[in-house]
């Protein structure tokens, strides 16, 4: 028998999923089905705890996998509970599915909408799911564009608000001997405003402002 290498993904991120469908349950229901199809084997599960499927970005495991796979010759694809492991936004998932198929690897999912790309049926369940998940993003950021130019038609300032610093309150701050980060704190702003201030500041002598005594906390 030809065995068949995968990687398999596990995610939870909210109390009431760890609850519901912890990744403890997640590993036992992908094991059940190599069980039933002892041709594939899993070389490695990846598990993100506690991590929304939202911010793709933070989730360490699931990069790894990523890398993992496009220098991985030997291993197929991928397994997970369902896609919603994967991610929760149509644009998240579409990455993904757009990702797996420029590296040439499958994706097998076990619940919900299962899905196996080792198939041709599972190929063409995959290539409308991505169809939908095209229209429904378009969908969304034509939403997002005409709620724009609605607003801005009705004279709202996009973007984020402009904060307009204290000069004095900063300085009166630093010479009590406050860092930069505790300075933005107190004035609402960021400490790389709070920095770049007190740099533009410091050019003043009568400030009393040494840029090399500003400090980052």
């Amino acid at each position: 028998m030809n065995t068949r290498k995968f990687y398999a993904y596990c995610r939870v991120s909210s109390i009431k999923q760890k609850q519901d469908n912890t990744i403890e349950n997640q590993i036992f229901e992908i094991k059940s089905y190599l069980k039933r199809h002892p041709e594939i084997i899993v070389e490695k599960f990846f598990k993100d705890d506690g991590i929304s499927g939202f911010k793709e970005k933070n989730r360490a495991q699931f990069q790894q996998m990523l890398n993992d796979l496009a220098e991985n010759e030997d291993i197929e694809g991928i397994i997970c509970y369902d896609l919603s492991r994967i991610g929760r936004s149509a644009l998240n998932l579409l990455q993904f599915i757009q990702k797996m198929d420029e590296i040439d690897k499958k994706i097998i999912t076990i619940s919900g909408m299962k899905i196996d790309t080792t198939t041709s049926t599972g190929k063409f369940m995959l290539t409308n799911y991505v169809a939908f998940l095209e229209y429904q993003a378009n969908s969304i950021r034509e939403r997002l564009q005409r709620g724009r130019e609605i607003a801005i038609a009705n004279g709202v300032v996009m973007g984020r608000k402009k904060i307009e610093l204290n000069e004095k309150e900063i300085v009166r701050l630093y010479k009590l001997g406050l860092g930069c980060t505790n300075i933005a704190k107190i004035v609402g702003s960021s400490s790389t405003t709070v920095y770049r201030r007190l740099k533009k500041l410091a050019k003043d002598k009568k400030n009393g402002i040494n840029i090399r005594g500003i400090y980052a906390k």
